[in-house]
Order: C-alpha cells, then sequence, then structure tokens
C-alpha cells in the first residue's frame, strides 16, 4: 500500500494554523428560466455567433453560416484578440470575480453540422493564455482533432500542449476547468484528465462557448449547455466538525478529521507505520446528501458513499492514476456536535459529576472554563469520589482515604465526570498555565473504576491522554494481553489543546488536536465513566484549565435501507448489493472472479475477469482461474452510483451498471460513453450477464449459442443425436464446446 501522505509523526504537527484553502462546488445556474439571468452571465458573439439566449431549460450556444463581418460583441479588451476567421462563435462568462473553476454538462447531437464543438476553459487577457476542455462534433473523422474530446493549454510565451480523448456523439459529458494555485486542470466526468503550470496568469474569465470552425466550413449551428456550476474559495464546509474513520480489507486504515476547511489525515500501514499530514486543502463535491468526494491538491479523489458506508481513494502522480495508491474502503463518520462551553456560572450538574481528594479542589466554572485546583495536601485532605465512582466501585472512598499505594497520598486531584455515558465519542481542549510546575497534569481518562487503583499494573483497565508542561503522554492498558503501553509527544508550555476518545466497532481510538494517536481493542473493558482531571504529584497547589466540550453521536443515518447482500461469491465474498430498489457492486471486489457473458451486434462472446489490488484484468473466454498478466488489464474503481468504472487505455471510461439478479445471474448495462450511457432508463438494455462460477456461465452460454431443443445442459450429460444416430457427450474447454461420439470414439468441437 502506497504511503498517501509522507509526513514525519512528529511534535509539530500539533502546531497547525489555517493557512490551506479549501474550495466548494455549489450550483450556479440550471438555466431553467425564461432568459439569461444577466446578473451572472455576460456574452460574448462573434463571426456569425449568435448572442446566447436560455430555451427549453438549457443554454443555446448556437450561430449562421459562418460570416467574418457579423456583428461582433465581445468582453472589453478582448476586441483585437478574434480577428474574424474563426467561424460562428458564441460565449458565455460568469461575471462573478470570485470564481476559481467552472463547470457544465454538454452534449453534442449525431445530426450536428461537422466541426462543431463546445468547450470550457479559463483565459488570461494579459498576458494572452488559456486553457479548455473540448467536446468536438466528429469523432470519426481521420483527424486527431476529432477524437471526440481535446484539451488545450497556450502558455503565455505562445507555446501549446494538446491532448486528445475518444467519445461518441449523443452522449452527455460534464467538463471543467480550475485554475488554483497557478495550477490549471481539466476535467471530464470529474476526472482530471490534464494539468499543468499557468506560470503568469492573469485571470480575465472563465468561460463556456460554443463554436463551429473555420470560415470555408462555418456552417449554422445549435449546441446547448446545462447544470453549469462554479467552484469558490471558503473557510469551512459541511464537513467541518466531521470524523471519517477509512478502514480497508488488508488492515491499511486512516483517519480524516475535518475543522475549519481544513482536515488532518492520520494513514496507518500495518507494515510501513503511520503517517500523519496536516492542514490538507481539499475540493468538496457534493453529488447529493449522502454522495460526496473531496479531491486534493494532487489530484487523489475520494469518493463517499453513506448509503453503503463504502469509499474508493483513486491516486494520481502526474494526473495518471497509480494503481498501488488506489484503493476501496468502509468508512464511518462522527459529527462533533457541543456540549458545554462553560459560560455558564456554575457547573451543570445534569451533565457533570464532581470530585476532588488529597489536596484537590472541586472544579469551577470562571472567565467561561472550566478551571481546575489544587491546594497542598497537609492543609485539604477531605474525599469526595464521584457519581461514577460509587455506582461502580462503593468501596472507593476508603480507598482514597487511606491512599492506594505508598505514592497516591502526594498526588491532589480534581475531577470532572461526564453523567451522560452514551455517547460515541468526547472531545475537550485543555490548557496549563505557561508556569505551571512540571508536576501539573490536566487530562483526558476512561475507567473502569472497579479495576482503576489496583495497585498491579497489568490489572488497571483504563487509557488517557495527560498534558504535562513540555510534553503529552499516551497511556493505556492492551485489555487482551494487561500490557502497559505509554508513549509521548513534546509541546510547549502554556500550549492548548485538544483531547478526543471515539469508540466505535469494539475499538478505541484516541486523538490528538484532530490526529489519530492510538487505537487499540476495547474487549475485556468496562468503561464505567470518562473523566476531565487536573492533578499535581507533587501535592502543591495547581491550576489547569478545560474549555468547549463536544461529543459525538452518529450523522450518516439515512432514511435508506441498510444494503443487503444479494450476490457472494464460492467463497462468501460479498458481490452485488441491494439499497432500496437498486443493486450496486460491492464497494471491495478485490480477490472475486467473474465470469461474463456478452450479447452484441456481432452475437454472443463470453470472459473470464477478476479484480484484484485495484485491476481489473482478464480474457475472452472461460478460465477456471486468471492472473496476471492478461491481454484486458486496467484499473477501477466502484463510483458513488455503485457502477464498476474502469479506466481504459484510450482514456476513457468503461461503466457496468447492475440492474438485475435473478438467480445469481447478475445482468448489466455496460458502456463506455459516460455514466447516461448506463442509467436504467428504459432506453439503455442490458446487455452483459456475470456469474460467480464459470459452469454457470457455460451452461447461459450455451444455451444462447446453441438453442436446439434437444439439447440440454445440467453438468453436460450425455445427448442423443438423431443425425449421429448415436449418443453424445459434451464438454465446455477453453470458450469452445466440445463433444465426445460414443459412435466414432473421438472428440470434435461443436459447431451450430
Amino acid at each position: 500500500m502506497k504511503k498517501l501522505f509522507l509526513a514525519v509523526f512528529i511534535s509539530f504537527f500539533f502546531a497547525h494554523v489555517g493557512l490551506s484553502d479549501t474550495y466548494v462546488w455549489e450550483d450556479y445556474d440550471d438555466f431553467s428560466g425564461s432568459s439569461l439571468d444577466t446578473n451572472k452571465w455576460g456574452t460574448k458573439y462573434l463571426g456569425g455567433g449568435i448572442e446566447p439566449y436560455v430555451s427549453g431549460g438549457k443554454l443555446i450556444l448556437s450561430g449562421h453560416v459562418g460570416n467574418p463581418s457579423a456583428n461582433k460583441v465581445v468582453k472589453a479588451g478582448w476586441e483585437d484578440i478574434f480577428d474574424g476567421d474563426d467561424g460562428g462563435q458564441a460565449w458565455v462568462y460568469p461575471k462573478d470575480t470570485d470564481i476559481v473553476g467552472i463547470e457544465a454538462e454538454f452534449l453534442i447531437p449525431s445530426s450536428t453540422s461537422s466541426m462543431s464543438g463546445l468547450v470550457v476553459g479559463v483565459a488570461s487577457l494579459s498576458p494572452l493564455s488559456y486553457a479548455g476542455a473540448e467536446l468536438n462534433a466528429d469523432p470519426n473523422s481521420a483527424s486527431q482533432y476529432s477524437q471526440g474530446l481535446g484539451f488545450y493549454h497556450l502558455a503565455n510565451d505562445g507555446s501549446e500542449v494538446e491532448k486528445f480523448g475518444t467519445t461518441q456523439r449523443d452522449t452527455t459529458h460534464r467538463l471543467g476547468a480550475t485554475l488554483i494555485d497557478g495550477i490549471i486542470k481539466l476535467y471530464v466526468d470529474g476526472g482530471i484528465r490534464y494539468q499543468g503550470d499557468a506560470g503568469t496568469f492573469n485571470t480575465d474569465m472563465f468561460y463556456i462557448n460554443g463554436f463551429n470552425d473555420y470560415q470555408s466550413q462555418g456552417l449554422a449551428f445549435e449546441l446547448t449547455a446545462d447544470n453549469a456550476r462554479v467552484l469558490r474559495r471558503v473557510t469551512t464546509t459541511n464537513l467541518d466538525g466531521s470524523v471519517l474513520i477509512l478502514s480497508s480489507t488488508d488492515d491499511v486504515s486512516e483517519t480524516l478529521s475535518f475543522e475549519n476547511g481544513t482536515f488532518i489525515s492520520t494513514f496507518q500501514d500495518p507494515t510501513e507505520g503511520t503517517f500523519v499530514d496536516t492542514d490538507k486543502s481539499y475540493i468538496l463535491d457534493e453529488v447529493s446528501s449522502g454522495v460526496w468526494k473531496i479531491t486534493l491538491d494532487d489530484g487523489d479523489t475520494y469518493s463517499f458513499d453513506a448509503s453503503t458506508n463504502s469509499g474508493t481513494l483513486v491516486d494520481y502522480e502526474n494526473g495518471q492514476i497509480d494503481t498501488e495508491g488506489t484503493w476501496s474502503f468502509t468508512f464511518e463518520r462522527h459529527d462533533w456536535e457541543a456540549y458545554d462551553d462553560f459560560s455558564g456560572s456554575n457547573i451543570d450538574t445534569d451533565r457533570w459529576s464532581m470530585g476532588h481528594w488529597d489536596g484537590g479542589n472541586l472544579p469551577i466554572v470562571e472567565n467561561e472554563r472550566l478551571t481546575l485546583t489544587g491546594n497542598t495536601i497537609s492543609g485539604f485532605n477531605e474525599v469526595l469520589p464521584t457519581a461514577g465512582m460509587l455506582e461502580f466501585n462503593p468501596d472507593i472512598k476508603p480507598l482514597l482515604e487511606e491512599g492506594f499505594s505508598s505514592s497516591n497520598g502526594t498526588e491532589s486531584h480534581s475531577i470532572l465526570e461526564l453523567i451522560k455515558d452514551d455517547i460515541l465519542g468526547i472531545e475537550v481542549e485543555v490548557q496549563l498555565p505557561a508556569d505551571a510546575p512540571s508536576s501539573v497534569a490536566i487530562g483526558l481518562y476512561a475507567s473502569d473504576w472497579a479495576k482503576a487503583f489496583s495497585e498491579d499494573q497489568s490489572d488497571k483497565s483504563f487509557f488517557g491522554l495527560d498534558l504535562w508542561r513540555d510534553h503529552i503522554d499516551i497511556e493505556y492498558v492492551e485489555p487482551n494481553t494487561g500490557e502497559f503501553i505509554s508513549s509521548e509527544l513534546s509541546t510547549t508550555a502554556g500550549s492548548s489543546h485538544t483531547f478526543a476518545f471515539i469508540f466505535e466497532d469494539g475499538k478505541v481510538f484516541m486523538f490528538v488536536d484532530g490526529g489519530k494517536v492510538a487505537e487499540f481493542s476495547s474487549a475485556n473493558f468496562s468503561r464505567d465513566s470518562i473523566v476531565i482531571r487536573a492533578w499535581n504529584t507533587a501535592g502543591e497547589p495547581f491550576s489547569a484549565y478545560a474549555q468547549n466540550v463536544r461529543v459525538l453521536r452518529r450523522s450518516h443515518e439515512t432514511t435508506e435501507p441498510n444494503p443487503v447482500t444479494v450476490v457472494s461469491d464460492p467463497n462468501g465474498q460479498v458481490v452485488v448489493v441491494q439499497v432500496g430498489d437498486a443493486y450496486k457492486w460491492s464497494s471491495s471486489l478485490d480477490g472475486v472472479t467473474l465470469w461474463g457473458v456478452e450479447k452484441s451486434s456481432d452475437g454472443w462472446t463470453s470472459t473470464t475477469m477478476r479484480f484484484e489490488n485495484g485491476r481489473n484484468f482478464g480474457n475472452e473466454g472461460f478460465y477456471d482461474s486468471v492472473a496476471q498478466p492478461q491481454p484486458y488489464d486496467v484499473t477501477f474503481e466502484i463510483d458513488e452510483n455503485g457502477y464498476i468504472k474502469s479506466l481504459e487505455d484510450d482514456g476513457d471510461y468503461q461503466y457496468y451498471n447492475p440492474v438485475s439478479v435473478e438467480n445469481g445471474v447478475i445482468g448489466t448495462i455496460q458502456n463506455d460513453e459516460g455514466v447516461d450511457s448506463v442509467a436504467n432508463n428504459g432506453i439503455n438494455q442490458v446487455d452483459q450477464w456475470f456469474f460467480t462460477t464459470r459452469a454457470a456461465a457455460e451452461e447461459y452460454y450455451y444455451s444462447k449459442v446453441n438453442p436446439k431443443s434437444w439439447m440440454w445442459f445440467d453438468h453436460y450429460p450425455w445427448v442423443y443425436s438423431e443425425e449421429e444416430q448415436g449418443w453424445l457427450y459434451f464438454y465446455p474447454s477453453g470458450g469452445k464446446l466440445m463433444y465426445y461420439s460414443n459412435k466414432s470414439q473421438v472428440w470434435r468441437e461443436f459447431n451450430q
């Protein structure tokens, strides 16, 4: 597994400040009005182009026959850029100046005149430079400029980069362009297809353009665009206050903690270790309330689907997918919510219980924060256990009064205990005075009170985070082994830090400032209570502070039913799930082999396909198993729709939408002409069927290619041939159907 974030896990990661920028895609115009919104859009048209307008819920970009002398209306400053020989042109550009990206849906009908096209891009006027993603009209042309997709970047020095991709007419695509931190990126259907250094670039406009090239071929045209979105810089997103815990089948995990428009990543690999990266900026794209993705600066994309609690990370290196870093995962999302900011005048006893011993005082609220203090032990020896202490260990007060060991009588404590313990997590901000002595600490703890004060360290059952003047202690007892685990991180005097626990699926996660610092099993551990504690190991006076307590509750509740497994392979691995009325591929198909039967205009074909380590590979025909290398070998992911999405060699995506399951047979609509080409809309038809066993696939295949009324296949039995006047035994082998003639005592290939 590739290291996602190669940051060193040392103390300076705490000093994270919000210097990164984060961005969010937002709806800008669905063109549902009766006219173009001129408060949002400016227009340009020339060379026979018609001023853009709105009709039928779409933006119309059109033109007459090319005419260099036609009316020329352009954005101020662009009067001399167009010299009149570029055919009909019709443009719109957002008037908002805070935009850093634009995206829209385009389609070119098969009836459109040759040389027409649609572009979305970004342009600089001074110096002149631009970049655009183009959907063009004639993919059947021999010209490299007419393969369906073009990506063009004119640099400010006059040099030009040209790249191409293939698609077909009558296919809807989302084209996009962004310019962030001096990097231009061009997108098709959410995937980066080009990126380059903008150099000196003064953004004059983002734009949408319809055209028909060359005056000599400048025929009349009418093209449409729809559902325009723009990208803006933000300081916060709806992910703020969330913690996403990602895990995979190979024990690689990652925790993403979002705050103030950035996030901290803690990536853990059982063989390579822990890697932490702070202040990560991202682009947030909310497909729906339960489906979203985030894109990082380097193009890496996380896709999340809350209906299945699954997702995929697609790793990019220089604009290309890196399969070693691409992986599927399941995730849990938790949202922090305010619990107590200590803004009142007293401690809320409906939320907290208080205690102290060996010289500690009861906690109080002052200056809108919790203050925990202590006197000298000799001057104050009263003992007051918390409610949880007494509930789970009625004999605890005598222990506190007598001291549990020779050293305990010198440790003064002030403690605040959470009353409500039905939460998934807790977070608190803690701080010591800058001049606090080295013997003072404040921390967050969870404890099994029946064991917490055992003389035997290995018998204790607790875990906690302690802030001292110059370091942070991370401590817990491994419940399964009784081993005491301790580590520390550096800090500086007077610094404040957030400590947090999350309890999930038999595990405990410990966090400092949003970064995961420990993870362990909670087996054999009884969480009696959670406490905020300040103490002084020397029994001297002390002060410590806490504020901004937050708790976690599940936030991925959905009105959709939980996914139900409907197809598994012989090894029990999930292949297809059902969510409501929809079928989706499992979020992880790694290790699954499928046998496919496809119907096309050329007839019936068969294939054996395996999914492994982010690769989809196989060969035509039926085989018991396939291993790399194979003639067909591409990367794949499970996208937000639950489709298989394979990146083909030509740069296009092949989609497989599972739309039916009957007796274990998975019926799919498959196509490489965009997501709409595989939509279950009553027009697209099922044309490929997948099976989890070779025998079932072969039985189906031969029933299609040899539909003889006298032939049946039930473990391929003997059948009687009137023509042969004898018995034949049929046996499929390597994509062929062989039969053995009892009369002739020979094997032959069966031909229809």
